[in-house]
């Protein structure tokens, strides 16, 4: 029996608490230095190495006999996991998300917030099945990252971010991170991966606006780059961006843990708690009181939201939770529809 390798877990945990506790600070971004840095420091690397874990812990699973799971896994909890979001938008009578002018109609094509990255898993999975055969599937990937930072900014699905962001699951996908482990374990690569790590956060806490984020979350176009803080064609500039973020996101990988700890099980059911932080997202940002979130602006603040939302994703990462989510958001489609006629 093949034991499981908790290394993996780790890295999951990991990033969904960094991605969880950096979405309690977007509200506060404007108000609050800490949280605008530490955004500015987890967007160099956090769904970029997301994305690279996913690849790789996906790539025996991407086969044509397996579209039907694929789509039971990841698309039909988009749809489903989006339309209660548009209840829950509809309920606070929201006009605009995200800069979306909303119509009052149910939109599949706009995901909101965080579910762009279920979104992305689908067509991902998708695309790699459809260029498993290719010998051209570099090429196709690298036009994909620079073809789309032209022209205007696409918000169906999100293909604007969703495309770009395909480099990062397919490094993961080709890449056999349980052959490279060895290698990002060594002492020496350790060391330097802490290095690169911790002066990436100097560099987003020292300096003032020291990171166009929308480069590195790919939500902005080439003609949105600011070329004054480093005057070089937007392509390069994109190029150069990639490159930091998966030289980053490996150095995340090395210096986590392999060994299993009190928090591992958070990386078993990873996606409950990004799932349900996405709900929770459109509470915080509407159902509370303005004045209630600015009070988030000192270290013993900072430190409570940090318990607060700890408490919480332990008790989605449970089993008991995980299953009564995924009863949702996962229905099982042959005892609703009765028969076996769609396995």
């Amino acid at each position: 029996m093949k034991t499981r390798d908790y290394w993996y877990d780790n890295i999951k945990a990991i990033l969904v608490i960094l991605v969880i506790y950096g979405h309690i600070g977007i509200p506060l971004a404007g108000s609050s230095t800490f949280f605008r840095d530490f955004r500015e420091f987890i967007t160099l690397f956090h769904m970029p190495a997301f994305l690279i874990i996913s690849g790789h812990l996906m790539r025996k699973r991407l086969d044509s006999k397996e579209v039907g799971k694929i789509t039971f896994s990841y698309l039909l909890p988009y749809i489903i996991s989006n339309f209660i979001m548009f209840l829950i938008f509809s309920y606070y009578g929201a006009v605009r998300v995200s800069g979306i002018q909303q119509s009052g109609f149910f939109n599949l094509f706009q995901p909101y917030y965080s579910l762009w990255f279920l979104a992305a898993l689908f067509v991902y999975s998708i695309i790699t099945i459809i260029l498993k055969k290719s010998n051209k599937k570099m090429f196709f990937v690298i036009v994909l990252l620079l073809l789309t930072g032209f022209g205007v900014k696409i918000r169906f699905l999100e293909l604007s971010k969703i495309l770009p962001f395909y480099v990062y699951f397919y490094v993961g996908y080709s890449v056999d991170l349980s052959k490279l482990k060895p290698f990002l374990k060594s002492k020496l690569v350790i060391i330097v991966s802490a290095v690169l790590i911790f002066v990436s956060l100097c560099y987003a806490f020292g300096l003032e606006n020291s990171v166009q984020n929308c480069v590195f979350s790919m939500e902005c176009q080439y003609s949105e780059y600011d070329v004054s803080m480093l005057p070089i064609h937007p392509v390069l500039i994109r190029l150069g961006a990639v490159f930091l973020s998966i030289i980053l996101s490996f150095s995340l990988f090395s210096i986590i843990p392999s060994r299993k700890n009190l928090f591992s099980f958070i990386g078993v059911n990873s996606i409950s708690p990004f799932i349900m932080q996405t709900f929770l997202m459109v509470v915080y940002f509407y159902g509370v009181k303005r004045s209630l979130v600015l009070q988030i602006d000192n270290t013993l603040m900072y430190f409570l939201s940090f318990v607060i939302m700890m408490f919480f994703i332990l008790v989605f990462s449970t089993d008991w939770f995980t299953k009564k989510l995924s009863k949702i958001v996962k229905p099982d489609i042959k005892k609703i529809f009765g028969g076996d006629s769609l396995g």
